[in-house]
This record gives C-alpha cells, structure tokens and sequence, in this order.
C-alpha cells in the first residue's frame, strides 16, 4: 500500500502531510532502495 493511501486510510492525512511525519520521524516506517515505504501497522 503506498504511504498516502495508507495515511489516508488510517488517519485521514494527505500525502504531503504524511510525508512530513514521516521525514521528522514521527512514523515507524522505513524506505527502501526501490522507495517503497514499510510501516509498522499496529492494531
């Protein structure tokens, strides 16, 4: 699932918002070389 969709879904953010939280460390996620996105998604 990409980052926005996935913020979108989960808390209701947009895609620059999401990317913010994540580019202050605010999201447990990490990147990888392909740029795909891996959060941790706890219930």
């Amino acid at each position: 699932m990409k980052l926005s969709d996935a913020m979108q879904n989960i808390i209701g953010v947009c895609y620059k918002r999401a990317w913010n939280i994540w580019k202050q460390g605010e999201l447990d996620a990490y990147q990888l070389p392909s740029g795909t996105m891996l959060m941790s998604m706890e219930v």
